[in-house]
């Protein structure tokens, strides 16, 4: 028998692992190539890991959204907008952990000369 495909779910059905997992593919999904299509989907994408980020509650899941946040917003200067600012702000009274993956997200961004918080 062979490895299970790249893409098989995770083993575990934890809520928080099919999360995580989905926002990790997000994530590998930012680094594709730049095409209209793609493009048009970084502001939604940004859009709706803010939100992941405020309704999740598990620090994994957290920091792989922002991750990708990062990844995302860093295609686009379109895709910061006032809500993940908000995001940022907020994160600066998080954990130290949860600090360092806003900070390392912001600095990710910052890579692209366009993109102005």
């Amino acid at each position: 028998m062979g490895a299970p495909p790249a893409c098989s779910p995770p083993v575990s059905s934890s809520p928080s692992t099919w999360s995580s997992a989905m926002i990790n593919a997000m994530q590998e999904l930012a680094h594709a190539p730049e095409t209209k299509p793609i493009k048009r989907l970084s502001k939604d994408v940004c859009n709706f890991l803010s939100s992941c980020y405020n309704a999740e509650g598990n620090e994994e899941v957290k920091l792989a959204a922002l991750a990708s946040l990062g990844s995302w917003g860093a295609r686009s200067a379109d895709a910061i907008l006032p809500d993940v600012v908000a995001l940022f702000a907020s994160g600066m009274k998080e954990k130290e952990n949860l600090r360092r993956g806003h900070l390392r997200c912001l600095w990710v961004i910052s890579r692209n000369s366009d993109v102005v918080i």
